[in-house]
């Protein structure tokens, strides 16, 4: 089972560049492609983004 990191404060699922990218980028990225990993992994991107951002984050779940 994968999950994909939502944004609660934007509404939004995060993609590739956002999880991965620089936190001052944050929000700025036109990138088609959502992120989609296991739960350590997103876990760890979603910490990371909430804290850096103070948006609220939550997994949802995407079945193989």
């Amino acid at each position: 089972m994968k999950y994909h990191v939502y944004d609660e404060t934007d509404g939004h699922f995060v993609n590739l560049s956002e999880a991965y990218g620089e936190l001052e980028d944050y929000g700025n990225f036109d990138d088609p492609c959502r992120y989609y990993g296991d739960l350590n992994e997103a876990g760890k991107i979603m910490k990371r983004l909430s804290d850096g951002t103070d948006h609220r984050f939550h997994l949802k779940m995407w079945l193989e």
